[in-house]
């Protein structure tokens, strides 16, 4: 993945721009079960819905991969803690994610470049979606409810509909 601390010219809250992240600052509680061989990534800010910050995904990539080399982990569970799975990316931190950047006070807001715009799909979501279609492990989501944006992938790549007859 693109290390965007190493990129000049991202906007402060682009989602390759990890320099102010905290990763410990997340809201995903991770249990490894050897009994079982399992795993469990609980989405837990139910106060918003499991809404996902940047440091959720960044974490969730390295619980997969952690996951993925850790032989007594044969399967890993993904849920939501409270009322729903999830809503996706916090609405508050989504602008951000795709480059948009904050006008000054009294100012106009300006369309990012196109290459803020598509960064954050080619080089973040895009890797976030190939590590969970492409786990080593097997993958299991416990959705209930709302289950929007990024984590209607974990759907599409986690529990594939059945072939037809």
């Amino acid at each position: 993945m693109v290390d965007g601390n190493k990129v000049k010219g991202l906007p402060e809250m682009h989602v390759l721009n990890t320099a102010a992240m905290d990763i410990n600052n997340n809201h995903l509680l991770f249990e490894k079960d050897y009994d079982r061989y399992t795993a469990t990534v609980t989405l837990n800010r139910p106060e918003k819905l499991n809404a996902l910050t940047q440091e959720d995904f960044y974490r969730l990539l390295e619980i997969i991969e952690e996951c993925e080399v850790d032989d007594g982990i044969k399967s890993i569970v993904f849920k939501g803690a409270g009322p729903c799975f999830s809503t996706g990316a916090d609405a508050a931190y989504l602008g951000g994610y795709h480059g948009i950047r904050t006008p000054e006070s009294g100012g106009k807001v300006k369309r990012s470049p196109e290459r803020d715009r598509i960064t954050a799909d080619r080089f973040f979501f895009r890797e976030m979606y190939n590590k969970l279609g492409k786990c080593l492990k097997v993958t299991i989501m416990q959705g209930h409810s709302y289950c929007m944006g990024l984590t209607m992938w974990f759907q599409m790549k986690l529990n594939p509909p059945p072939p037809d007859p």
